[in-house]
C-alpha cells in the first residue's frame, strides 16, 4: 500500500488533534502517542465503510480521531489510561472491605506471643514478620480469594466508567457475559463464557488453596 500524500489541511488537522489532546490529558506522551496512532490509522484507510468512496487525508484524520477517542456512547475517554482508572477505582472499591478484616485479625492476634517474642530480644520489624504476619495469614488468603473472584466478575465500575471501551481495552469477562446475552442476545457465546468464568475462577482458586499450605498457618 503507498502512502498518503499528506496535504496541509490535514497537516493541520493533526496539529489541532495534539494540541487537543494535550490540552485535555495535560500529559505529552498520550498526546505524542495518538499523534502517531492517528498517522498510522490514516494511512492504512482507504475507504469510507458505508459509502465506499475515497476519502481524502483530512477527512482520514478526522474518521481515525473519532473512532480512537469517542466510545460508543460518545464518552471521550483515552486509550491509555481507560485501564489506568479501572484499576484505581476498583483498588478504592476494595480497599475499605479489606481494612475491616485486617482491623478484625490485628485485635485477635494474642498478645502473648508479642510479650514472649520480646522477651527473645524480638524487635519491631520482627515481630511483624514472625509474630503479626502468619497470625493474619488466614485473613490473607480469604481477601487474596474474595479479590481475585471479585477481579474476573468486575462489572459495575466498568459499567459505570467505560463500558468495555475504548475498542474492548477494559472489557471484562463478566462483562462481555452481559455484552453478548443481554445486549446481543447471542445466548450460546454468552453460556460459553460463563462456563469459561467459572472454569478460570475454579482453577485459580485450585492454585491458591495449593499454594497456601506453605504459607497460611491456621
Amino acid at each position: 500500500m503507498t502512502n498518503i500524500v499528506w496535504t496541509q489541511s490535514a497537516l493541520q488537522t493533526l496539529e489541532l488533534v495534539y494540541l487537543q489532546t494535550l490540552q485535555y490529558t495535560k500529559n505529552e506522551r498520550i498526546a505524542a502517542k495518538l499523534h502517531n496512532k492517528l498517522i498510522k490509522e490514516a494511512e492504512m484507510l482507504r475507504t469510507f465503510p458505508n459509502a465506499g468512496n475515497i476519502l481524502n487525508t483530512s477527512e482520514r484524520v478526522t474518521l481515525c480521531y473519532r473512532a480512537l477517542v469517542v466510545d460508543t456512547n460518545y464518552k471521550l475517554i483515552y486509550y491509555v489510561d481507560a485501564n489506568k482508572d479501572v484499576i484505581i477505582v476498583t483498588v478504592w472499591k476494595s480497599l475499605g472491605y479489606a481494612m475491616i478484616f485486617y482491623l478484625s485479625a490485628l485485635e485477635k492476634v494474642p498478645k502473648e506471643l508479642y510479650e514472649a517474642s520480646g522477651l527473645d530480644g524480638a524487635k519491631g520489624w520482627q515481630r511483624f514478620r514472625d509474630v503479626t504476619i502468619p497470625c493474619i495469614s488466614p485473613t490473607t488468603f480469604f481477601l487474596v480469594i474474595i479479590t481475585m473472584v471479585t477481579s474476573l466478575q468486575a462489572y459495575d465500575q466498568i459499567q459505570i466508567l467505560t463500558q468495555g471501551g475504548p475498542s474492548g481495552s477494559t472489557r471484562t469477562l463478566l462483562y462481555m457475559y452481559y455484552q453478548l446475552g443481554f445486549q446481543e442476545f447471542n445466548m450460546g457465546q454468552a453460556t460459553a463464557v460463563a462456563v469459561i468464568m467459572v472454569i478460570i475462577t475454579v482453577l485459580l482458586s485450585a492454585v491458591q488453596f495449593t499454594a497456601s499450605k506453605k504459607w497460611v498457618h491456621y
